[in-house]
Parts: C-alpha cells; sequence; structure tokens
C-alpha cells in the first residue's frame, strides 16, 4: 500500500486548523487568537502543483514548517 489519497468534506477542515494552531501555540504560549489566525493564514502558499485538483480554485496550500 502507500501513497497519497484525496478526500474531501467540511470535517476535514477542524483537525486541518487545530493542528497547526497547536504546533502554533506549543512555540509561542502567549500568543493569542488573533495572532494564531494570523500565522496560520501567513503560512498558506501556492507553491503547489493544481493540475489534479478537482474544483479549479488553486487555494493556498499550509506550510507549516516555519512554526
Amino acid at each position: 500500500a502507500g501513497g497519497y489519497g484525496t478526500l474531501t468534506g467540511t470535517s476535514f477542515a477542524p483537525p486541518h486548523v487545530a493542528g497547526p494552531a497547536a504546533l502554533y501555540i506549543s512555540k509561542h504560549r502567549n500568543a493569542t487568537p488573533a495572532e494564531v489566525r494570523k500565522a496560520i493564514v501567513a503560512a498558506g502558499n501556492s507553491d503547489w502543483d493544481a493540475r489534479d485538483d478537482p474544483d479549479g480554485i488553486k487555494e493556498p496550500a499550509l506550510d507549516v514548517s516555519s512554526f
């Protein structure tokens, strides 16, 4: 097995935000909710291949390497 799969749905949104938020807060313990949000939004980038994106909209992908 191995490899990648593609799944969609709103149930995927909470863990995809909570994980990066927790990671950011772990290194910025006094960050306010607004600061966490700003960091997550700023960490989005468009440096990915959108050829297989089914909706044709190239949303930013979250890169938490700076956290």
